[in-house]
């Protein structure tokens, strides 16, 4: 078991990087008989944003995973990020 995180956030980029794996190893006793069962996951999962103004991000994330528990041998997943941040400053009136 392990895993391996690298982030990293700018004023113009933000990346998140995450890999890991797994392996379960499980022993079954039925008395007459024991079963071994063996699981192993891998996984990359990344989050890359780039900021193209004040208020709006384009980018996307991406998945590629296996897992024997799932019956997954390769899993690709993309998707797009449209992200707008919205704040309203409210300023302080001024005295005379």
């Amino acid at each position: 078991m392990g895993s391996l995180n690298a982030n990293r956030t700018t004023k113009d980029w933000k990346i998140n990087l995450n890999t890991g794996f797994d392996i379960y190893n499980k022993i079954y006793d039925f008395g007459d008989s024991t079963v071994k069962s063996r699981q192993n996951s891998e996984n990359i999962y990344g989050l890359i944003v780039k900021s193209i103004s004040n208020h709006w991000s384009v980018g996307g994330t991406f998945k590629v995973l296996s897992s024997s528990y799932n019956n997954q041998k390769i899993l690709f997943n993309i998707m797009p990020v449209l992200s707008m941040i919205y704040s309203r400053i409210r300023s302080q009136p001024e005295d005379n």
